[in-house]
């Protein structure tokens, strides 16, 4: 975490930092169990929190005592959930040292019976010498989630017996076909870059359409030099294919019209198409992306309309929206999200906006007042 400033990093692993426990949690042991929370952020139960920090029964009995320290932040919890008692935001910090909260109490309970098990975020995997303790696994995390309300994922547990690969067969595969590049010259050309796209789409066929594959893939060239009709066909490709997979919509900044720097019409064109396919599909995560891309590289979309951007009822589109219309100096349109963002704020939906009306309104009232007194902003200065 050195020169970052999160406090910390959510990921499942780092072997630099954290080595490899699993030969040793593994030794001797016959079979392995993984299994998962199922909705693990949106089922957490936010009076589960002080449960977890100071026993059910303790807090139970003060549960109508606002001024206890647990209390509150069972009340915070709720206010960035509207008020809501179930769910946790899925993204933020807090959430993840909230989660932690009753993942950790549910882990020192397993722990006192099983010792050969790793838990990474909400994924559980444990290994054990015979079917009756597979069993027994099963059966005590169940029970220790259901004191939480949370609840296993049925569906994804899976049993196997020892040995088996650590790692996905399709990653050895990924690797073994890279590990030929630029052994013999100093670049990738076309015809490779080529033929690894195509193996990485069979290999998302071979392995029922798992989306992990293609952005392991992608990501896997970046150290590579590519050949500039190498570089032209992997943008192409990728572009093409994040319209069918919108999962790699958010990568094609930094790994594909960054790293290859592709120029401005370029972008424009992908952009524009990206835009047009997924404000249809009412898939606003990946709209929001293409009006970035359109911002960071001052290029155009063509098919802004306001009234389906505030339909949208999407947080961060209607924000991207704003800041392309303000970027590309359409006032009409940057009128038309203010006043949106005034009706928000006096309808007392801030909590879901809050966001979009905060970075569109000047002033504000309240405790948002303070801040835009004092210029706080939650942009980057240039989309401001």
């Amino acid at each position: 975490m050195q020169d970052k400033k999160a406090l910390f990093l959510m990921n499942y692993k780092n072997w630099t930092d954290d080595g490899t426990p699993e030969p040793d949690i593994y030794l001797g042991k016959r079979y392995m169990i993984h299994a998962d929370i199922s909705k693990c952020y949106p089922s957490i139960y936010t009076h589960a929190i002080p449960w977890a920090l100071v026993g059910k029964d303790a807090a139970k009995a003060n549960v109508k005592n606002n001024k206890e320290w647990y209390n509150q932040i069972d009340h915070f919890a709720q206010i960035v959930k509207n008020g809501e008692t179930h769910g946790l935001l899925i993204g933020p910090h807090t959430s993840n040292i909230l989660s932690e909260i009753i993942l950790c109490a549910i882990d020192e309970n397993l722990s006192k019976k099983y010792m050969s098990y790793i838990r990474n975020i909400d994924d559980y995997i444990c290994y054990v010498n015979t079917k009756e303790e597979v069993d027994n696994f099963i059966i005590d995390l169940n029970r220790e989630l259901r004191k939480y309300d949370l609840l296993m994922n049925h569906k994804k547990t899976e049993i196997y017996e020892l040995p088996i690969c650590v790692v996905e067969t399709w990653v050895h595969k990924i690797q073994n076909y890279i590990a030929t590049f630029q052994k013999f010259k100093e670049y990738v050309d076309y015809k490779e870059v080529q033929a690894f796209i195509d193996f990485t789409i069979k290999l998302v066929s071979e392995n029922a359409d798992n989306n992990s594959i293609i952005l392991y893939a992608v990501k896997s060239l970046k150290d590579f030099n590519l050949t500039k009709n190498a570089q032209e066909y992997l943008i192409k490709s990728v572009v093409s294919l994040s319209l069918l997979y919108p999962y790699l919509v958010p990568i094609l900044g930094e790994f594909i019209f960054k790293k290859y720097e592709a120029d401005t019409n370029q972008i424009q064109k992908y952009a524009n198409m990206i835009y047009e396919k997924y404000i249809q599909k009412n898939n606003y995560e990946a709209c929001s992306f293409a009006l970035l891309y359109a911002i960071d590289s001052n290029s155009k979309i063509d098919s802004i309309d306001v009234e389906i951007i505030k339909s949208s009822q999407d947080c961060i589109l209607m924000l991207m929206a704003f800041i392309y219309c303000k970027k590309n100096n359409l006032k009409s349109e940057v009128k038309q999200l203010k006043q949106y963002a005034k009706e928000l704020e006096q309808k007392g939906e801030m909590d879901q906006y809050w966001l979009f009306v905060y970075e569109c309104l000047g002033k504000l009232t309240g405790e948002w007042c303070a801040m835009k007194k004092n210029k706080v902003s939650f942009l980057k200065s240039e989309y401001r």
